[in-house]
């Protein structure tokens, strides 16, 4: 089958054998954001159009690619979501290749009763489900929105939302602390030392007037001031995941270092998850429709 998760800034594409192994993965910054609807077709012709021709199939996305911006868009489920649950939510759109199938996202309420939404971690979470021990675990998936998601027996139980990647984005590119830096490349002690700032407690805005002050004092060099505001944003994140049940992390291989190492700079424990687990879950999905997908 082919698996394909669309996002907010990138889209990546496995060609995946039987057995659910990788076989061909591909990648490009061409996310929804930078996407318009009549775009979704070439695109995925030219990312995997000539696995198509060879026979492969079906053809399963998730991510921004079915909602409002999308391709089409696709309601959302509600949690708790089963692996049921969110297939019997799958959505189909024909193409010049033939079908292809669109995973649902997912809604929940925070503790106030404030809406939080995902599209495409829903596919992470049932690919981690087919990896990770019985029980409950906390999912850490890093990215423009990182989500912290909550998984009690095979369910999506709920999740929480933190704007932490954009916010970084924001920062460099239209704020006053950006205008200090010299550059993205992340400085390991000048993050450590953001992560140590924002591990001791504090409020967020009045640390990242911090970076500015550190660095017009000489305190901070401006080669480290991505690395110091990534810390502070991604320590800020890590501090609200709990310490049980065991919390699992899966990204990109920098992005989830980070984040791993985040963690244990503040205390918490946490483990590395395949960056393929939307592929896996795609699949789970796959096989979950039987033959109306197949056909």
């Amino acid at each position: 089958m082919i698996a394909v998760d669309w996002g907010t800034s990138r889209v990546r594409a496995w060609r995946l054998a039987e057995d659910g192994r990788v076989r061909e993965r591909r990648a490009l910054d061409a996310g929804v954001m930078a996407v318009s609807r009549d775009e979704f077709a070439p695109i995925l012709e030219s990312m995997v159009g000539a696995w198509c021709a060879e026979g492969d199939g079906p053809l399963f996305l998730c991510g921004m690619v079915g909602g409002r911006q999308g391709w089409l868009e696709v309601p959302y489920v509600s949690c708790p979501a089963s692996l049921d649950d969110i297939a019997a939510g799958i959505r189909e759109i024909t193409w010049a290749r033939g079908r292809a199938f669109i995973v649902p996202g997912l809604r929940c309420q925070d503790r106030e009763g404030v809406p939080d939404l995902l599209r495409g971690e829903e596919s992470q979470a049932l690919g981690a489900m087919a990896l990770l021990p019985p029980g409950g675990a906390t999912l850490c998936l890093p990215g423009t929105h990182s989500k912290h998601v909550l998984l009690e027996g095979d369910c999506v139980e709920r999740f929480e939302t933190y704007m932490t990647g954009e916010c970084f984005a924001l920062l460099m590119e239209h704020s006053i602390l950006g205008r200090l830096a010299n550059g993205r490349d992340i400085d390991e002690a000048a993050f450590e030392a953001g992560v140590g700032r924002a591990s001791r407690g504090g409020v967020l805005p009045h640390q990242l007037f911090g970076a500015r002050t550190r660095a017009l004092v000489g305190e901070l060099a401006p080669e480290s001031v991505a690395g110091y505001l990534s810390g502070l944003l991604i320590g800020h994140e890590v501090s609200q995941l709990p310490a049980e049940p065991a919390v699992y992390v899966a990204a990109e291989p920098a992005l989830r270092d980070a984040y791993l190492k985040a963690l244990d700079l503040s205390g918490r424990k946490a483990r590395p998850l395949d960056a393929d687990v939307a592929a896996m879950g795609l699949q789970r999905l796959a096989r979950s429709l039987g033959t109306r997908a197949a056909a």
